[in-house]
């Protein structure tokens, strides 16, 4: 389980158990630049909040960056399509950002320029959005007229120099993928009014942020009404390794293990204890050691080791939950360690061919009523066997031998993720991965630009 610091006495466990107990708050923010564990917490209000069943109705998810406040507030007062809770989730919230956020905003926009530009751009839309500039005064050097003295009062210590280090290349990647300025105005306060009036009886909003300024109405309604959880990044990489270490103690203690401390060290060693790759391991090494209570360095090395097969396992990750950042991060991370372009859209065609020989296989009917909520112990127990044999020459019908021979644990992913796609989505994203091949043998196209250009398509 995950633990947020506390605001005001609040922990996630404590908001779970309320839940389980029967008292639902009309509000939740979960805030801080942790953007694993942020999503984590989110996933468990969600889970604890609705029924799976219900969710494909009565779960509406927008992005505040493209959200005004007219299509949330008609949703948070709109009747469900079924007759139970309806919970509304507004993740990267713009309205709980004041100017005394400027200066943070931009050290994230510097710090991860280079390894999450989705999010570089984020921020930079988010700071435009606090100042009252546009995107569109910001080109052809539009942004140089932004006198020394304003910009020192927003980022003391930052002068011109810094400036044209960073925001001539954020600015291009806004306008190279067509982004616009984020929602701001005074929906915050109209969101805080909304709130204290009272929302109808069994709808719930969650609302996510990078930061906040704690002085706006918004930030105090939620605090009066509901609940806040703030997962702000630790300073120091020894309080970064203990927050680490408590997380994955929680899990694994959930699934009833430990690890060695020569594991640990390991793991640490191929992920830098960067907390999302970090959390990311320990989940599949939990799989992996299905029915062992202790995980070592053995398999750590025969889990973690597989850098190339590790990010991929990321990356379909995120293609499949369509999480654009996380995938163009794991793209970026790839090519930094100089994989060539060619060898990840080839990593890119392979995974996308599985999920459509599994999409065949369900729509087949050979697996009966699939489950895809089922554990990879009861996947292997019930479904693999039965896989592998129509894989060989003389089913009928079944699978593609290449997909019948993959690990266990491939099938496993591929089946469970197949059900996201429609086969026609499978076969656009093969079609658009051969005119990509084109492109890159072809004409003098940058090819990590592609790459992401492809991931924003489909994603």
């Amino acid at each position: 389980m995950l633990r947020g610091d506390k605001e005001g006495g609040e922990s996630l466990e404590r908001l779970l158990g309320e839940i389980a107990g029967g008292r639902v708050r009309p509000c939740y923010l979960i805030w801080g630049d942790e953007d694993f564990l942020v999503k984590k917490a989110k996933e468990a209000l969600v889970a604890a909040l609705l029924d799976e069943s219900d969710r494909a109705l009565n779960l509406f998810e927008r992005d505040g960056e493209k959200t005004d406040f007219a299509a949330l507030q008609e949703d948070l007062l709109t009747s469900p399509l079924l007759p139970s809770r309806k919970v509304v989730v507004l993740s990267n919230t713009p309205f709980l950002l004041g100017k005394g956020n400027a200066a943070d905003l931009i050290t994230g926009i510097k710090g991860s320029l280079d390894s999450d530009p989705p999010r570089a751009a984020r921020a930079f839309l988010s700071l435009l959005a606090l100042m009252g500039w546009r995107l569109e005064d910001m080109r052809d050097g539009g942004w140089q007229r932004i006198d020394d003295a304003e910009w020192g009062r927003l980022s003391p210590g930052s002068g011109a120099d810094d400036r044209e280090k960073w925001l001539p290349r954020v600015l291009q990647i806004c306008l190279d993928h067509g982004l616009t300025e984020t929602q701001g105005g005074d929906g915050g306060d109209r969101l805080a009014s909304l709130l204290l009036a009272g929302l109808p009886e069994g709808h719930v909003l969650i609302l996510t942020a990078p930061a906040v300024d704690r002085r706006k109405r918004l930030f105090k309604a939620v605090s009066q009404l509901g609940a806040v959880l703030n997962y702000t990044r630790p300073k120091g990489e020894e309080r970064q390794r203990s927050r680490l270490a408590q997380e994955a103690r929680r899990v694994l203690e959930g699934a009833g293990k430990t690890m060695t401390d020569a594991a640990w060290l390991a793991l640490g060693r191929k992920t830098g204890f960067d907390l999302a790759a970090s959390l990311a391991a320990v989940e599949k090494l939990v799989l992996y050691t299905e029915g062992r209570p202790l995980i070592d360095e053995g398999d750590v090395e025969e889990v973690v080791g597989k850098t190339k097969e590790d990010h991929v396992f990321a990356l379909m990750a995120a293609l499949s939950a369509r999480d654009l950042d996380r995938a163009v991060r794991v793209v970026n991370d790839l090519c930094d360690r100089g994989t060539a372009p060619l060898l990840i859209l080839s990593m890119l065609a392979r995974e996308i061919r599985l999920l459509l020989h599994g999409k065949l296989i369900l729509e087949s009917g050979v697996l009966g009523d699939y489950n895809p909520a089922l554990d990879f112990a009861a996947f292997q127990a019930r479904l693999y066997a039965r896989i592998k044999a129509l894989g060989t020459p003389e089913g009928a019908g079944g699978p593609p031998l290449e997909f019948a021979l993959q690990h266990p644990f491939v099938i496993y992913n591929a089946l469970r993720n197949s059900v996201r796609f429609t086969k026609e989505d499978l076969l656009q994203r093969l079609e658009a991965l051969c005119a990509m091949d084109a492109a890159m043998k072809g004409a003098a196209a940058d090819p990590r630009l592609l790459l992401e250009r492809f991931l924003i398509r489909f994603s």
